[in-house]
């Protein structure tokens, strides 16, 4: 750690923040939790609880004290002063629309249409003002900001400008590449490239999740932007406590699924695969811990009798999430069969918990990743049949324990991240420990082993 008068003084924008239950959240605390310990001490300047659909009370208790928290107000809110809220509540998640129905369809014709009516109202506005106000007030080495939503960049580019500080900005999603995002027609395309290009070109560096992400943008606004690769990760400390099973193969399936990510495949090839099992072995069972956005699970296991092997849990804490992670046979990630940008925050996770991996999609980066690692079971195939035979062969290393990647820890990455902000504050630092992967200061590769 950095004596006192060496350390770096950082301001973060985020909108998701806890008890905001979104991947977003856990990234953002994952290097909140170690960036002191690279010198940094940060403020952060956030939405208001009620804004956030989902929430969970008991994700206060993550943030950690040292780091000051900002409500859409200059007014500092310490975890350890704050009025906690109560964490023995249950998470709270408001009714959602039937993914088959009429009115989901319109809705989400109508975002593709109106992309600014689905963020957050008026809080480029709050936020620009609070911002102001610690910037006038506080004295910040650098700013980061992480979207979604691209409000985010928006803000600390405005505060940036206004203070005269550097700033990193994070995509943790791709905006204009991102196969979830619909663009109707040429102007929402050239929408949000315009809209990428601002953030592209003004900031300090840019901060993307995937190599391939960066490929992307490299290719299309030339070398020399400072584009950093930091991956998603996994934090031990996560883990909750491992139910036991007693020997029956358990397969978790963790985070929600939308868009061209769909359950149904899965759904489908376990049901070729327990079809074939020899009597008399006891039925494994599939565990789906989310919601999904585009299959009414419940109607549609009733419908192929798979209710008595395929539970859906529904939303859990992020306790409860990583526990059973870590005490299944083996976890399950599915992958967009048009998405070859993003790497899925849950691969990270599973891989996290030593537990084998079935990844499902296209050859990509989460592929090479996974058979790279010798980490798992990879099925290219959305056939039945193939996710069947994909299925038997993961149920043969259920139960087996993997090393954890250490590349991938938090710890590691947010060293890493840290760089990009001494680097961006013009900071000269000696470490104690060195980066993870000094070769991701230049857009490396961190995946590469």
């Amino acid at each position: 750690m950095r004596n006192r008068a060496n350390r770096g003084r950082l301001l973060v924008i985020a909108y998701h923040f806890p008890p905001s239950v979104s991947v977003a959240t856990f990234r953002l605390l994952r290097f909140l939790r170690h960036l002191s310990d690279c010198g940094w001490d940060v403020d952060v300047l956030t939405a208001r609880k009620e804004r956030y659909a989902v929430r969970d009370p008991s994700l206060d208790a993550a943030i950690p004290r040292c780091v000051r928290v900002f409500r859409e107000s200059a007014s500092e809110a310490l975890p350890s002063t704050s009025p906690p809220e109560n964490r023995s509540a249950s998470i709270t998640v408001p009714r959602r629309l039937a993914p088959a129905g009429l009115l989901k369809r319109v809705v989400r014709s109508a975002r593709a249409w109106f992309p600014d009516a689905g963020g957050p109202m008026h809080w480029n506005r709050v936020i620009v003002q609070a911002g102001m106000d610690l910037v006038l007030r506080e004295r910040y080495d650098c700013i980061y900001s992480t979207s979604g939503p691209l409000a985010c960049h928006a803000v600390a580019a405005t505060l940036a400008r206004a203070g005269a500080i550097p700033w990193v900005a994070e995509f943790r999603d791709a905006l204009s590449d991102n196969p979830y995002h619909i663009s109707p027609t040429r102007w929402h395309r050239l929408r949000r490239l315009v809209s990428e290009e601002r953030v592209v070109r003004a900031a300090s560096c840019v901060v993307v999740t995937t190599r391939a992400h960066a490929d992307l943008l490299e290719q299309r606004y030339g070398p020399g932007l400072g584009i950093m690769v930091v991956p998603n990760g996994y934090d031990p400390s996560e883990y909750g406590p491992a139910p036991s099973h007693a020997g029956r193969f358990v397969l978790v399936h963790a985070g929600n699924l939308y868009g061209s990510r769909s359950l149904e495949p899965l759904l489908l090839g376990w049901k070729e695969w327990i079809a074939g099992l020899p009597p008399g072995v006891e039925m494994p069972v599939l565990r789906f811990y989310g919601e999904s956005f585009n299959l009414e699970i419940g109607k549609f296991l009733t419908r192929n009798g798979l209710a008595g092997t395929v539970e859906a849990m529904g939303v859990r804490t992020h306790g409860e999430v990583m526990g059973a992670l870590r005490g299944a046979g083996a976890s399950v990630v599915i992958k967009s069969p048009q998405d070859r940008v993003h790497i899925p925050g849950k691969l990270y996770e599973s891989l996290g918990s030593g537990r084998p991996v079935l990844l499902l999609g296209p050859e990509s980066e989460a592929s090479r990743l996974v058979e790279g690692l010798g980490a798992g079971v990879w099925v290219s195939s959305s056939e039945p049949a193939a996710i069947a035979e994909g299925l038997r062969r993961i149920s043969v290393q259920a139960g087996g324990s993997l090393e954890p990647p250490e590349e991938f820890r938090a710890d590691r990455l947010a060293r890493v991240l840290a760089a990009a902000f001494d680097s961006a504050s013009g900071r000269a630092i000696e470490r104690a420990l060195p980066l993870p992967c000094e070769s991701a200061l230049s857009g490396a590769n961190l995946h590469a082993h």
